[in-house]
Order: C-alpha cells, then sequence, then structure tokens
C-alpha cells in the first residue's frame, strides 16, 4: 500500500497555483473496509484538503529549517 501527501494549492504571486505539503496519509483497513488515516501539520484555511500518492522519489529529499530556527550551538 502506498502513502498519500495532504496537499493544499495555494495561489503565489506570479499568479500560479503551488502544493505544499501539510501533512501525510496511511492507508489501513478494519473489518474488511479501507481507510486512509492522515495526520496534519497544519489546518487549511478553507478546510479543503487533496490527498496524493506518494512518489517514489531517486534521491531523499533535503530538510528545510523551519523559520526562525537556530541552530543549537548558535542560540544566545
Amino acid at each position: 500500500m502506498k502513502n498519500y501527501d495532504v496537499l493544499i494549492s495555494e495561489q503565489g504571486k506570479d499568479g500560479k497555483k503551488y502544493w505544499t505539503r501539510i501533512g501525510v496519509g496511511f492507508p489501513g483497513s478494519k473489518g474488511g473496509r479501507p481507510y486512509i488515516s492522515c495526520k496534519l501539520g497544519s489546518l487549511p484555511i478553507d478546510g479543503t484538503f487533496v490527498l496524493m500518492e506518494r512518489e517514489e522519489r531517486s534521491e531523499p529529499a533535503t530538510p528545510v529549517p523551519a523559520a526562525g530556527y537556530v541552530p543549537k550551538g548558535q542560540r544566545k
């Protein structure tokens, strides 16, 4: 079974729409009834999100630090 990305569509300053991942979905089954359990890192403002099967990557994703993150050795 494939996992899913939970995505929202946002409009950029250039007028184009972009996908932003806000969580993950995990397929499962209980009593023969399939379901997808979602874990969200944030909530969509308009309540709408999309589940897309996660694409296989040839290289691991590069982690991006969160806004305001300061590495442990550089904290005041």
